[in-house]
């Protein structure tokens, strides 16, 4: 039996699937009439309407299934147990506001987040370096088209502890002159889900233990004057 504590850190299993909001989206009608107009009645070159009828093709496609939202992915999470339920509370130092999540039981939790100490039972070690070989191209939820050049470039190297099927937990080293930092994150899945990522160097054996890992995280997560678990 699983005992639920305040404190225990949870990852994100994955995305979660929303409907966009594209703006200016037509149905295959309208679109065609669009384009029947160009021709006709426009200097549009065949370029420009072949590119209009491929982007078209792509909001059609998301339309149809939805997007994923990967918010949370990259973030470690720790739970604090109050009498109302569950309340998950994001923790990243990089946003100015972090999500809080309220669960009412273990099962809807766990559909959602797996515990870090399961995660790492699980998972195989790699110890081998991560960097994106192409910018990732993605549309957001709210139907902005971004371009995403993260781990592609800069003086940051990703270090690849512990990887399963969907999640990686890496170690980021940042090197500025003399100075140099460590950080414990998550590479969100939609580093991932492209292929377009290369995984590379020797086998760094320094990560491989599992409990004082565990601790490091905690530490990191919780070690700060400015932090506070509640």
């Amino acid at each position: 039996m699983i005992i639920l504590m305040t404190g225990e850190i949870y990852l994100k299993k994955g995305p979660k699937i929303v409907m966009p909001n594209i703006e200016d989206y037509m149905d295959d009608e309208e679109f065609e009439a669009f384009i029947e107009d160009l021709r006709i009645n426009s200097n549009a070159s065949e370029e420009l309407i072949n590119s209009l009828i491929e982007e078209h093709e792509k909001d059609k496609k998301i339309m149809e299934t939805g997007l994923k939202d990967y918010s949370g992915c990259d973030s470690f999470w720790m739970s604090i147990i109050e009498e109302e339920g569950i309340r998950m509370v994001e923790k990243n130092d990089f946003q100015l506001q972090n999500m809080e999540k309220v669960f009412r039981t273990k099962e809807e939790i766990d559909r959602e987040f797996i515990r870090l100490r399961v995660f790492l039972e699980k998972a195989q070690y790699v110890g081998k370096y991560f960097k994106r070989t192409a910018p990732l191209d993605r549309i957001e939820p709210t139907g902005i088209r971004m371009r995403d050049i993260n781990y592609n470039r800069g003086p940051v190297e990703t270090l690849i502890l512990y990887a399963d099927d969907h999640l990686m937990l890496a170690i980021q080293t940042r090197k500025l002159l003399s100075y140099e930092t460590k950080r414990f994150c998550i590479i969100s899945p939609k580093y991932l889900e492209d292929g377009n990522y290369e995984i590379y160097g020797e086998v760094n054996n320094e990560y491989d233990d599992t409990g004082e890992l565990y601790y490091a995280i905690l530490k990191q997560l919780t070690d700060n004057k400015n932090k506070k678990l509640l």
